[in-house]
């Protein structure tokens, strides 16, 4: 810590030789095709860098840490090799000065009596979802208030563009808004489905259904994806398949049959999988 600001440095390695320390700031991925992205990375490392440095820590590296693709998983436990390091001592080091600034206007902001003054936009998701989002486009249920669907159902998040218009233009309830301003089918259904409270099931669906044979079979797969390796055999990122549930539906006034594997083994259960569905 200092000067009330905390960091928690992922990877902290004492270099015995030297008597200096290594950081390694740890991302999942490999994000490095996305240039900004790397920037907020970057940043990142350099308040640790700034934090560690203004406890009279002597720093040896700073690197940027993120799995190595190539790694495969061969005994349990033996994750060596798992990382790739970019040195970015040269860039950290920049930083330096902004850093400091970006602290005082940090802490500048927080002993406001007001709130700023700033719409919300696209700049509220990145480079991450900011958690005020809701709060400042006043996209939750206020106190006494009742609404059948709230607008923001439309986009999923108040920045989302369909959201924000209508919003601005003060509607709340889905129910509410004139079908002029919705711009798709779905929304419009949607808004019928509000105001009439009936359950809403596609034609399409249902031909779709009547025309398949019995018995019909119902498939469900849970992947997991990890930026480091669960299971033998597996490499970083991708998404692993390791339960499933099928329901065997024999005819119309039957109740289906449950059939389900969870795979609970380090070995890779893609295998296992494919063996119990055949």
């Amino acid at each position: 810590m200092y000067k009330d600001v905390i960091v928690r440095v992922d990877i902290f390695e004492y270099i015995s030789k030297l008597k200096k320390w290594n950081i390694t700031e740890v991302k999942s991925g490999n994000i490095f095709k996305k240039l900004e992205i790397k920037g907020h990375l970057l940043f990142d490392a350099a308040i640790q860098n700034f934090v560690v440095k203004n406890n009279n820590i002597e720093i040896n590296n700073v690197y940027l840490g993120y799995p190595n693709k190539k790694f495969i998983l061969k005994t349990e436990g033996d994750y060596k090799d798992l990382l790739s390091l970019e040195l970015v001592n040269t860039e950290v080091q920049s930083l330096f000065n902004e850093v400091e600034n970006e602290v005082k206007s940090a802490f500048k902001n927080i002993s406001l009596t007001n709130e700023p003054d700033i719409n919300i936009g696209s700049h509220c998701n990145k480079p991450h979802h900011c958690g005020f989002i809701n709060y400042c486009s006043k996209a939750e249920i206020l106190k006494d208030e009742k609404l059948d669907t709230p607008v923001w159902y439309l986009g999923g998040s108040p920045t989302v563009k369909i959201v924000k218009t209508l919003m601005e233009k003060g509607y709340r309830d889905l129910s509410q808004v004139p079908d002029e301003y919705l711009k798709t089918d779905i929304q419009i259904k949607m808004k019928e489905v509000s105001q009439t409270k009936q359950n809403f099931i596609d034609k399409k669906l249902i031909k779709f259904l009547e025309n398949e044979p019995w018995p019909r079979y119902f498939l469900d797969y849970e992947t997991i994806s990890s930026p480091y390796p669960l299971f033998l055999g597996t490499s970083p990122g991708g998404r692993i398949p390791f339960q499933y549930s099928i329901h065997k539906w024999e005819q119309y006034d039957k109740e289906p049959i449950a059939f389900d594997f969870v795979h609970n083994h380090t070995s890779d259960p893609r295998k296992n999988n494919g063996t119990k569905n055949m």
